[in-house]
């Protein structure tokens, strides 16, 4: 019995130390588990930060950029450019007083005529109005009455200066001198502000002003800080060089409290508040304001970027984490933070649960311990029982904590979608529906909570909805259910549109729920539409291009080498002649490049090159064009003597083309032995007319409006006059992007008079060193006394004796020719060529097959390939440039400059 005893107590005694062993090894285990855990959570806090700084500063960037492109998009519009130009020039009206200029701008119709235009393109756009100063700060024009005639704004220094210089600017939150109206139209005094400012130009490039446009800053930027909030606490905000807060605050009921921000109604953050640690002794002496930045601002007023996860004391006074990043471009700072109690709320409960598991497992080892003293039975039936029953409590924990997570995450990651999700019952019901699916169908979730699915849907589906639905559970025969399809829905405000579907079945407790994934195909179907649009023209423009060109080419390369012939001389008059050929055979490129600009001209993209142009020298060169049409028409052609003097800012191309389809229309439209008159005159506002009238016709009144209009040819394409009915479409429109303006009058059975208003320009200052083209030599190239083989694949045979005649007065240059691309792989191989010109356009094979037989074959590979393609599109450049070759001429050859090309490619090595 004692022996037994003993044993027990000596059984107890170990079971006690293993408890006490097995309890340090858990405090041990949990409490490095707990310090990995923490590391790894500031891990990822660290990372969520400066992801949320990098998309909210890429978010800003576009946003600024967006604006800036408004903003010069509107300045470059024709018609406000013409009225800016001319509320420009009251202020320089001499011997008024600045009290009598105000006066004038105020009551001028240049300022009527902006208001109009501007207060449309403003709310376009979202801007609250808009400001014009001249060079001097003179603000000229506003959309309030206010400010015009003062200098008020020009106190924000790069507001005003830095446009000046050429940039358009996006400025800085202030507050502004005038009162502004609010969200509800309130007039008040001290709101806040910001501009976005550009340049204005004069018609010779100089900057004459700025135009600026009002924005509010809580609609606008500080609704780029708010995107990237995350959490109940997270917020992110800017400030500037003086640690000025210039978003505002989602704390502004805290920072009234505290009394950083008056308790009025109107206060806000913005403007307000500096990003400092608020004293402990404010409360009780609120004079007292200068407390120490925060971490966060100190840091990043330093142009430093970094982040803290230990946390550190905010504006608030409450302890957070975050990261900053001084932005060098825009001269401010931006944070993002979020309070240190939430970011690790996760943390703090795993601890916890660690420590409420380990008091448990104390417990249950002390009645164990306890009851294993008095009866082992009963101590072992105690210890499985507490065993089963902590497994099942640590199995439970684990499952509610997993359970919490995986909701969480869900319902995150479903709101945060840009799909739309719905959810509904077996009757149609509709049980849950994302953010995404409201804002795409336009509803709250109030309004569209429990209501039948079939409101979405149009007739006749809507009425047949529900037994969708019945004949599915009946039937089981999918025809949507785990399929997806193209179908139309509709709106809150009964607007049709297309959606893609995938509707998914899920089974819970006993009852059917199926999810709908929706995604608005609007965009998408105008996209691809537009696609389709721009492939076809393209094609269509390449295939046009390539046409062209082929017979031009020879016409331009046979006339050069007759020309340049130095062995068969010309006579004068036959140089004459032939020179203007060659001056009619250019045009024709030209417009033929024009044509490949059209879509550009639509778009707003087409580049043209403003210079100083010589209306003598163009006319005269014009006539050489015109002349032989108006003798062939029998119409009498007077072209007035125009002053040397005389240059205007334009496209000298597209001026050219401009007044030549003018002289042509009133020459085609004439009537037998008419007459066509050109006259060019000079009129205030240092601008330049250029009158072409005819003894034609002439033109109803009521078709005026449809004369600009592509392919409206007023009743013309009903006579045997040809014509596309384009030519005055795109004069006008080129007119008036060299700020230009085209204007008619006729009278029907006399003629018509066309007008072209252009800006006129100063004589440019005359250069010595035109070079004459008499003087130029044919063949600038020397060679020295070595053989060289070209082969050339082409199977055009005027395109192939052209570039043997330009190369024959080369005496050691040998040329191997073929139309075929098979044969000139054989006769490369053959020969081993200095260099190889080829067609892309072959019969069999093209010459991009060609030159890929070339790069793969050991003995051709460094051969230089050269295309010689009428393929102008630049897509057809890029793609044989990247298919191997090493370089690419255009259709119709120019004699110079196809020497020019092959000149690194004839040296001896």
């Amino acid at each position: 019995m004692i022996s037994a005893k003993k044993k027990l107590n000596r059984k107890s005694s170990l079971y006690a130390t293993f408890v006490a062993i097995f309890a340090i090894f858990l405090i041990i285990l949990g409490l490095a588990g707990y310090y990995v855990v923490k590391r790894e959570t500031k891990n990822n806090i660290k990372n969520l930060l400066q992801l949320n700084l990098s998309a909210n500063l890429t978010a800003l960037k576009s946003w600024v950029n967006d604006k800036k492109q408004d903003a010069e998009t509107i300045a470059s519009e024709p018609q406000i450019l013409q009225a800016i130009y001319s509320i420009m020039e009251i202020p320089k009206t001499p011997n008024l007083s600045d009290i009598q200029i105000e006066k004038k701008l105020k009551e001028s119709d240049e300022l009527k005529l902006l208001r109009k235009r501007l207060d449309v393109v403003c709310k376009l756009h979202g801007f609250l109005g808009f400001v014009l100063l001249n060079e001097k700060g003179l603000q000229v024009a506003a959309l309030f009455q206010d400010p015009i005639g003062k200098k008020g704004l020009i106190e924000q220094s790069s507001f005003f200066k830095l446009p000046l210089q050429d940039k358009t600017i996006v400025s800085h939150p202030f507050i502004a001198t005038i009162d502004l109206p609010d969200k509800e139209n309130k007039w008040l005094p001290n709101q806040p502000t910001m501009f976005v400012s550009t340049p204005i130009k004069s018609a010779t490039g100089k900057i004459i002003g700025v135009l600026s446009f009002r924005m509010r800053p809580e609609e606008s930027f500080s609704k780029i800080m708010q995107v990237s909030r995350f959490g109940k606490t997270g917020e992110t905000y800017a400030f500037n060089k003086n640690g000025v807060m210039l978003t505002d605050s989602r704390f502004n009921a805290q920072l009234k409290r505290l009394k950083l921000i008056p308790s009025n109604n109107n206060s806000r953050s913005i403007l307000e508040v500096k990003i400092q640690v608020p004293a402990e002794s404010t409360k009780k002496n609120p004079s007292i304001t200068n407390n120490r930045f925060t971490l966060l601002a100190e840091s990043a007023l330093r142009g430093e970027t970094k982040d803290n996860v230990e946390g550190y004391l905010n504006y608030r006074g409450v302890l957070v984490v975050g990261a900053w990043a001084w932005i060098t471009d825009f001269d401010f700072g931006i944070g993002t933070e979020i309070e240190y109690q939430e970011a690790f709320s996760l943390l703090r409960t795993l601890l916890i649960i660690f420590f409420l598991f380990f008091i448990l497992l104390v417990i249950a080892s002390l009645i164990a311990f306890n009851y294993r003293n008095n009866q082992i039975k009963v101590k072992n039936e105690l210890a499985g029982i507490n065993l089963q029953l902590e497994r099942k409590f640590q199995e439970a924990q684990s499952a509610k904590k997993a359970l919490s997570i995986t909701e969480f995450r869900a319902q995150t990651i479903v709101e945060n979608l840009i799909e739309g999700i719905i959810t509904i019952d077996s009757n149609g019901i509709i049980k849950s529906f994302n953010s995404a699916a409201l804002k795409m169908f336009g509803y709250s979730r109030k309004e569209i909570i429990g209501k039948n699915v079939n409101i979405l849907t149009p007739e006749p589906h809507k009425s047949l909805h529900d037994n969708y639905i019945k004949n599915y559970l009946e039937t089981k025969i999918p025809k949507m259910i785990g399929l997806g399809r193209q179908l139309e829905a509709v709106k809150k405000d009964n607007s049709a549109f297309p959606i893609d579907i995938s509707i998914s079945e899920t089974v819970l407790n006993n009852e059917h729920i199926f999810t709908g994934i929706i995604r608005d195909q609007t965009q998408y179907m105008r996209a691809e539409e537009a696609e389709r649009a721009n492939q076809a023209k393209s094609e269509f423009l390449s295939r046009m291009s390539h046409e062209l060109r082929t017979p031009l080419n020879a016409i331009i390369g046979f006339s050069e080498v007759i020309f340049y012939n130095s062995r068969e001389p010309l006579s004068s008059s036959q140089k004459k002649n032939l020179n203007h050929i060659l001056k009619a055979s250019q045009h024709l490129l030209e417009l033929i490049n024009d044509i490949l600009d059209l879509s550009r001209i639509d778009s707003g993209k087409i580049r043209l090159s403003l210079e100083p142009i010589n209306l003598s020298k163009l006319i005269k060169d014009l006539s050489n064009l015109v002349c032989p049409m108006a003798e062939k028409e029998k119409v009498q052609l007077r072209l007035s003597e125009i002053d040397l003097d005389i240059f205007v800012l334009g496209d000298k191309t597209r001026l050219k083309q401009s007044i030549l389809n003018l002289l042509s229309n009133a020459i085609k439209y004439n009537r037998p032995s008419g007459q066509v008159s050109l006259n060019v005159k000079q009129i205030p506002d240092n601008k330049v007319v250029i009158e072409v009238s005819d003894t034609g016709i002439g033109i109803p009144n009521e078709s005026f409006d449809d004369l600009f209009k592509p392919f409206n040819r007023l009743g013309a394409d009903r006579s045997e006059i040809e014509g596309t009915g384009i030519g005055l479409a795109i004069t006008k429109k080129l007119v008036e992007l060299m700020n230009g303006a085209i204007n008619v009058e006729s009278e029907l059975g006399k003629g018509s008079q066309f007008f072209i208003e252009i800006p006129a320009v100063d004589p440019p200052i005359p250069t010595t060193n035109e070079t004459n083209p008499k003087n130029q030599k044919f063949l600038d190239i020397e060679m020295k006394e070595k053989s060289f083989t070209i082969l050339y694949v082409e199977d055009n045979s005027a395109n192939l004796e052209l570039v043997k005649q330009i190369l024959s007065e080369f005496a050691h240059i040998e040329i191997l020719s073929t139309p075929d691309g098979k044969i000139g792989l054989d006769l490369a191989k053959a020969h081993i060529p200095d260099l190889i010109l080829l067609d892309i356009n072959l019969p069999g094979i093209s010459g991009i097959e060609v030159v890929k037989f070339l790069k793969n074959f050991e003995e051709t590979r460094n051969i230089p390939v050269i295309a010689i393609s009428a393929n102008a599109m630049e897509s057809d450049i890029q793609r044989a440039l990247g298919e191997g070759f090493d370089a690419y001429i255009t259709k119709p050859i120019r004699v110079k400059d196809f020497l020019k090309r092959l000149e690194p490619y004839l040296q001896p090595v």
